[in-house]
């Protein structure tokens, strides 16, 4: 469920997805239409406060449905004031479930400000 973020929309059916990821998100809904042939490599990037964790947090939610993620898969870049984070997790997606999943664990995680 959403939990009223603002930022994220609920498709239907399916997770929360970031209103930026949700045209790409819809494509993929429908495989006849979608870009995205699996396997394919495909970045997730997370926004959220530098607070010196975040890109653990990122690695462990990503992680819990791509056990194959390490940490050089992972690249970070703060924000110009240093107060913002954003990860960037460059994975071998296995199918559109599994970037579902993803993007529900990241959208619903109240870290997380956004996922793209």
């Amino acid at each position: 469920m959403c939990r009223g973020n603002p930022r994220v929309i609920h498709g239907s059916p399916g997770p929360c997805v970031n209103v930026i990821t949700y045209p790409v998100y819809a494509a993929a809904m429908n495989p006849e239409r979608s870009p995205l042939q699996f396997p394919c490599d495909f970045p997730i990037k997370a926004f959220g406060r530098h607070t010196g964790d975040f890109d653990d947090l990122v690695l462990a939610l990503v992680s819990e449905h791509a056990p194959e993620l390490t940490r050089d898969m992972l690249s970070t870049r703060s924000s110009r004031g240093g107060r913002y984070l954003a990860v960037t997790v460059n994975l071998r997606a296995r199918s559109r479930a599994q970037l579902d999943r993803i993007y529900e664990s990241l959208s619903a995680h109240e870290r997380v400000l956004a996922a793209l």
